[in-house]
């Protein structure tokens, strides 16, 4: 309805002068309820803008937290992958360890030294 392009300057000057023109003929009664109208209607664009901008505010807030939560579920799930990775490295690792003990017999005797060595510690 109104341009953006106006300056703020010409902008109320044009509500002045539209004011002059209704107060025309009017008594100070019909000026009052004319005036208290504009008021009203005023105040209901106000609010009406009001809640608009709020209603803009708690999206952009809800986006911004979604995001936050969306990262950090990304970075968990990242850090969780390379936990299970470190955690496959190391099984593998044991088990080819443990396979070559037991390839070359040394696994039974090493298992009963040490096991040798916890009851002699009792």
């Amino acid at each position: 309805m109104f341009s953006k392009n106006i300056p703020p300057k010409v902008s109320s000057f044009s509500a002045v002068t539209v004011g002059y023109l209704l107060i025309g003929d009017l008594t100070a009664s019909e000026q009052n309820a004319l005036g208290n109208w504009l008021m009203l209607v005023a105040q209901v664009l106000c609010t009406n803008a009001y809640f608009i901008q709020l209603q803009n505010i708690n999206e952009s807030k809800k986006n911004t937290k979604d995001q936050i939560d969306i990262d950090l579920l990304k970075r968990m799930k990242e850090a969780l992958e390379k936990e299970i990775n470190n955690l496959e490295k190391k099984w593998n690792y044991e088990k080819r360890i443990i396979g070559t003990s037991r390839k070359y017999g040394m696994f039974k005797s090493s298992c009963f030294k040490w096991s040798r060595c916890c009851l002699l510690s009792l």
